[in-house]
C-alpha cells in the first residue's frame, strides 16, 4: 500500500482568496456563512426560470445521493461558493433543456452518428489532441460555453444576467483570480473545446460510479446535449472527450453503438505525479482541513488506473471493441503531432486533407510545448513510490510499449 500523504506547501491560492476563506474559518466554517440545502437550491432553479419540469423522475435520486456526498465535504468558503453555483447552474440547465426539447420534439429525433471521443488519464495529452482534431472542418467539438449554457437564456434572463459566452469567460477567469498556479499546468479558455464531464453535470450522476443508473443516465443527458446543440445546425462529425471514458467503454457503446474511441497512452509515472499535482491545486481553491490532501487519494487513483487499464485490454480480446479502438503514443503525438494525426485517420479509414497540415502547426504555433508545465513529485513525503507504479502498472507499459520518460 501506498502511505498516507501530507499536502505540501508549494500551491495556494491567492491572497484575496486567502483571506475570503479566512472570514469562514473564524466562524467555524463555510457552511456557516453560505447554507447549502438541496431543496432550497431546486426552488430557486424553479423559480430563477419560471420552469418546473426536471425530466424523468429518477434523477431526484442521483441529485439527493450527489447533494448527500457533498454534505461531508469539508469546503473553504470559495469552495463552497463555486460548488453552490455549479449545483444551482446544472438544475437551471435541466429545467431550460427539458423545457426546450418539449418544446421542439424534433430534438429528440436528432442522430448523433459515429461520435469520436477521445480518452486517456489526465496529463497525457488528451486536450492540446482534442483541440487539433477540432482543427478539422468536418469535426464538431462542443465548446466550454456551449456546456454552461446549451439553450440560449434570453427567455430565462434577468437584467441581471448576461449571454453564454460571457458567463463562462467570467467563471474561467474567477478560477485563475482564485489559484493563479492552475493557468500555468492547464488552460481555462471559455471557447476551447470542453471536457464531456462538464456536458453530463445536470444529470448529477456519481462519476465515480462504473456500473448501473449512474452511468447509462449521465450518458442518456450528455446525448440530449448533443441533440440540443446539433439542432438547426449543420450536422457535423461529434468530437468529444474526457478521462471519465475509460472506465466505462462498454457502457458508452450502449449509448453510441457506432462511436469510435481514441485512447491516448503516456509513461504512467509521469502522467499519474502531474495528475496528482494539478488536483492538489484544484484542492487547495476548494477545501479546507484534511479534504485538501489530493495526494492523500494515490491509493484510489492507482488502483483506478491499474483497473480501467486492465479492463480496457480484457474487451480488446472482443472484435467489436478492437476494431473501434485506436491507440496512439504521447510520445508520438508530441514528437510529430501532423503525422500522429494523419496516421491515425488512416487507421480510422478517415480522409486526411493536406491542409490538415496547416491547421495543425498554425495552432501550435499559438500554443508551444511546456507552455502548460507537467510537473512531477516523486518523493517519500507524499507516498510516492516508482517501484510500485512500475510494478503495479508495468502490463500496461508493456502492452502497450510505452517509453519512458524518466
Amino acid at each position: 500500500m501506498l502511505k498516507n500523504a501530507q499536502q505540501g506547501d508549494s500551491m495556494s491560492i491567492s491572497e484575496w482568496a486567502g483571506r475570503l476563506n479566512n472570514l469562514a474559518n473564524a466562524v467555524g466554517g463555510a457552511s456557516h456563512l453560505i447554507g447549502f440545502d438541496p431543496e432550497n437550491l431546486l426552488e430557486l432553479a424553479k423559480s430563477s426560470t419560471q420552469l418546473r419540469d426536471f425530466g424523468e423522475p429518477e434523477w431526484r435520486q442521483r441529485y439527493y445521493r450527489y447533494c448527500a456526498d457533498l454534505q461531508s465535504v469539508d469546503f473553504s468558503l470559495t469552495g463552497l461558493i463555486l460548488t453552490k453555483s455549479r449545483i444551482l447552474r446544472a438544475l437551471r440547465n435541466r429545467l431550460i433543456v427539458i423545457d426546450k426539447m418539449k418544446r421542439e420534439p424534433s430534438i429528440g429525433k436528432e442522430k448523433i452518428l459515429n461520435p469520436i471521443f477521445i480518452t486517456g488519464a489526465a496529463r497525457t495529452g488528451t486536450s492540446i489532441f482534442f483541440e487539433l482534431l477540432a482543427r478539422d472542418p468536418h469535426l464538431r467539438a462542443p465548446l466550454t460555453w456551449e456546456a454552461i449554457c446549451p439553450v440560449p437564456l434570453k427567455a430565462h434572463m434577468t437584467p441581471e444576467e448576461t449571454s453564454g459566452p460571457e458567463i463562462a469567460k467570467n467563471e474561467r477567469n474567477l478560477f485563475v483570480d482564485i489559484a493563479p498556479d492552475f493557468k500555468r499546468i492547464h488552460e481555462l479558455g471559455w471557447d476551447v473545446p470542453v471536457e464531456c464531464h462538464e456536458l453530463m453535470e445536470p444529470s448529477f450522476a456519481n462519476m465515480k460510479n462504473e456500473s448501473g443508473d449512474d452511468v447509462s443516465s449521465r450518458y442518456q443527458w450528455h446525448k440530449k446535449i448533443l441533440q440540443v446543440l446539433q439542432h438547426g445546425s449543420n450536422s457535423r462529425q461529434w468530437l468529444l472527450k474526457c478521462c471519465c471514458h475509460l472506465p466505462v467503454v462498454d457502457e458508452l457503446f450502449n449509448v453510441y453503438p457506432d462511436a469510435v474511441i481514441i485512447n491516448i497512452h503516456r509513461d504512467p509515472l509521469k502522467s499519474i505525479s502531474s495528475m496528482l499535482h494539478m488536483g492538489e491545486i484544484s484542492a487547495s481553491m476548494l477545501y479546507r482541513g484534511s479534504d485538501r490532501n489530493y495526494f492523500g487519494r494515490v491509493e484510489e487513483i492507482l488502483e483506478s488506473f491499474e483497473k480501467s487499464r486492465r479492463k480496457i485490454i480484457a474487451l480488446r480480446e472482443d472484435s467489436f471493441y478492437s476494431e473501434r479502438i485506436f491507440d496512439i503514443k504521447f510520445d508520438d503525438l508530441m514528437g510529430n503531432p501532423t503525422k500522429t494525426i494523419r496516421d491515425l485517420y488512416e487507421r480510422m479509414g478517415f480522409d486526411y486533407k493536406d491542409y490538415m497540415d496547416s491547421l495543425i502547426n498554425d495552432y501550435l504555433l499559438k500554443k508551444p510545448r511546456n507552455k502548460f508545465k507537467s510537473e512531477s513529485h516523486f518523493s517519500e513525503e507524499h507516498g510516492f513510490l516508482k517501484e510500485e507504479i512500475k510494478s503495479r502498472l508495468g502490463f500496461y507499459i508493456d502492452y502497450y510499449g510505452i517509453p519512458s520518460e524518466e
